[in-house]
């Protein structure tokens, strides 16, 4: 479980290349690929809030967190002059009287969140409840890879005017890859702007993970009282496809033009099984991207330069035992955080005969 390479720096020997993990993001042993969920799911794919309390401290705490994980950054945000990351974790501090702090997990923040073992959203948001503090912005993704969801006839059925919806307008991206072989990356259908309170963003998920199969994504992305107010009712029901959907319901519905009155035409059969379908989900927990493949990315940006300079000074036995030699150095130094970095890539068991 833990690299040959490090077991044989523990153990004071000198390892051959053969036997160190890979050298780039590639490796198993660093990164796993992207896969299809093996079916239906709904998750949150963002979560944000504030909290009355100012104290960083304090919001790691209330996340059950060590504040030890966190690496203070000298620069903030949404008014903030300070900040506190963990992977995709972020808390913002040092605002104006009364701005307390903001915290904000992205997709993979809340990915590595559930990955430290915090699988429970209910608890946390019933934490921020208790303390006063508000929900600023929260996004559910509902992943459909049975088919179900078709998004040619989502777009085929808004532009045809075969939609009863609260949005004013829709509309359609396409994206390309340039550098891959499959030049068309997919396209978005999107209902509401960025900007607004609610938005709706569907697109093929595969294509955009450059993967084979069918992978559909919904995204209900909730924003200032509407985050909020979603969040409460997960507090009392915890059943997040119910919620999930019935906001849904109530924005937009795909119909036959069965009657000169939308509002009483029929739901299209598609739309309605999946609605009925998606609404018995429960919260899934999803699997993190490794953190130590940002480590990777961090090393080979900022020191790659320096590393081939000391490459090509030194021998290939001199440069592998500096290379020895510094990580000796750098397992004494390891802290919660490099720890942590190792549970949440590898899982809470995979480190345990490590010193630290």
């Amino acid at each position: 479980m833990v690299s040959t390479f490090v077991r044989g720096v523990l153990a004071g020997r000198q390892v051959s290349a053969m036997s160190k993990p890979p050298c780039n993001n590639m490796g198993a042993q660093i990164t796993t690929p992207v896969q299809i969920p093996s079916k239906n799911s709904v998750l949150f794919d963002w979560v944000s809030f504030t909290l009355k309390n100012p104290c960083p401290q304090h919001a790691a705490h209330l996340m059950h967190l060590d504040f030890d994980l966190f690496t203070p950054l000298d620069y903030g945000g949404m008014g903030y002059k300070k900040s506190y990351r963990y992977g995709n974790i972020t808390i913002l501090t040092d605002g104006s009287e009364g701005m307390g702090c903001h915290v904000s997990m992205s997709g993979q923040g809340c990915r590595q969140y559930e990955a430290l073992g915090h699988k429970h959203w209910k608890a946390l948001f019933a934490c921020v409840n208790i303390t006063g503090g508000k929900f600023t912005r929260l996004d559910i993704a509902f992943d459909t890879v049975d088919g179900t969801l078709p998004l040619n006839k989502i777009w085929r059925a808004t532009k045809h005017g075969h939609i009863r919806s609260t949005f004013g307008r829709a509309r359609k991206t396409e994206s390309l890859n340039l550098r891959g072989a499959e030049k068309n990356a997919g396209s978005t259908v999107y209902f509401g702007s960025a900007t607004s309170r609610v938005q709706i963003r569907i697109y093929d998920k595969a294509r955009e993970q450059g993967i084979d199969g069918s992978w559909i994504r919904l995204e209900l992305q909730l924003r200032k009282e509407r985050a909020d107010v979603t969040a409460q009712k997960f507090i009392s029901c915890d059943d997040a496809g119910i919620i999930g959907t019935g906001i849904l319901n109530n924005l937009l519905s795909f119909v036959n033009l069965d009657d000169s009155n939308k509002s009483r035409c029929s739901v299209k059969s598609w739309w309605s099984a999946w609605l009925q379908h998606t609404e018995k989900l429960k919260l899934t927990v999803a699997a993190a991207k490794k953190l130590v493949g940002d480590l990777m990315n961090h090393i080979k940006k900022q020191y790659s330069a320096t590393l081939a300079t000391i490459a090509e000074y030194l021998d290939y036995t001199g440069f592998q035992n500096f290379v020895a030699t510094t990580v000796q150095h750098g397992i004494q130094r390891m802290s919660k955080r490099h720890q942590a970095i190792l549970q949440a890539s590898y899982g809470p068991d995979v480190c345990a005969d490590l010193p630290f």
